[in-house]
């Protein structure tokens, strides 16, 4: 990836893009990075335990390397949080990864809320694994904008995408 992202900007004058999770050794996200003129890097809780339970991992490396990349990189980065109900979305969790956002700077250019779908079940389906959040429904356009709000109130710009 890395030298794909190499190539595109340097040989073919292209912008160029990476969205990550930041679950990785620094090194190799630094490393992947190098070339990106945009970050999309995903948060989906700000509660280790919390985070574990909703992806099998904890996030203190995730959040450990967001915060180095802000510190120690020039790059525009958009963190990207999927809000998926009775998860992460409470007022309270959005609030705290507002605060957590907030707080790394000018590197963060928005955060953007990510509504959750279900358009992977059928996937999942045909794998013949079970789809664990099939019960789960998408937020409403009020509870999105509630979230969006809490968020914004912490000084940060945030948009809710597609």
């Amino acid at each position: 990836v890395a030298e794909l992202l190499r190539r595109c900007q340097l040989e073919l004058n292209t912008n160029t893009a990476i969205e990550t999770c930041g679950f990785a050794d620094y090194s190799a996200l630094e490393t992947t990075i190098r070339y990106a003129d945009l970050v999309f890097y995903d948060l989906k809780h700000i509660d280790p335990s919390k985070h574990r339970i909703l992806t099998g991992v904890s996030n203190e490396v995730i959040l450990e390397n967001l915060g180095r990349l802000t510190r120690e990189g020039d790059k525009k980065i958009v963190v990207r949080i999927p809000v998926v109900p009775g998860y992460n979305d409470s007022e309270e969790s959005i609030r705290n990864l507002g605060e957590f956002v907030a707080r790394l700077g000018s590197a963060i250019i928005r955060v953007e809320l990510l509504p959750y779908h279900n358009y992977g079940a059928a996937k999942y389906a045909k794998l013949g694994r079970r789809y664990k959040l099939g019960k789960v429904q998408s937020p409403t356009t009020e509870h999105l904008s509630r979230l969006k709000d809490i968020i914004m109130s912490s000084g940060v710009n945030t948009q809710i995408s597609e």
